[in-house]
């Protein structure tokens, strides 16, 4: 379960970090230059910065950009390089939610499935469509 969205960890980290690290400018220009408010104005900037960090490495939107779900009408061949004449390595099935791991021209090599019955191969891009559109 996800306590703060990571939008707002990555927003909401930023600003109390800046915040520390102005506080920080300040108390080291001021002449009375406390040792406990130097403390607090370092640990505003590693929990803020910490903050955002995680919100960065939580977002799901990181890892969907090589994901892409299979759209062709039919079972889809893997092949074991990126040319329509190469050796069959294994089908997937319409819908099949794939992870691409390279890219060549119009050809990705993806891979399905978790423990013993992951597969790899490659596919033609136009088989499958990405969750996000590349930046």
């Amino acid at each position: 379960m996800q306590l703060l969205h990571p939008e707002t960890m990555i927003l909401g980290g930023a600003v109390i970090g800046w915040i520390g690290a102005l506080g920080l400018v300040v108390v080291l220009f001021k002449a009375s230059r406390k040792k406990s408010l130097i403390a607090l104005t370092l640990i505003l900037i590693i929990v803020g910065h910490g903050a955002s960090v995680l919100g960065t490495l939580a977002d799901p939107r990181r890892t969907a950009r090589n994901q892409a779900v299979l759209t062709a009408k039919e079972a889809v061949t893997l092949r074991a390089t990126p040319a329509d004449s190469a050796t069959e390595s294994g089908k997937l099935d319409p819908g099949t939610l794939i992870s691409i791991l390279s890219r060549n021209g119009a050809w990705w090599y993806v891979s399905a499935g978790t423990g013993s019955g992951t597969l790899q191969g490659w596919i033609h891009s136009n088989t499958a469509t990405p969750l996000l559109s590349a930046f």
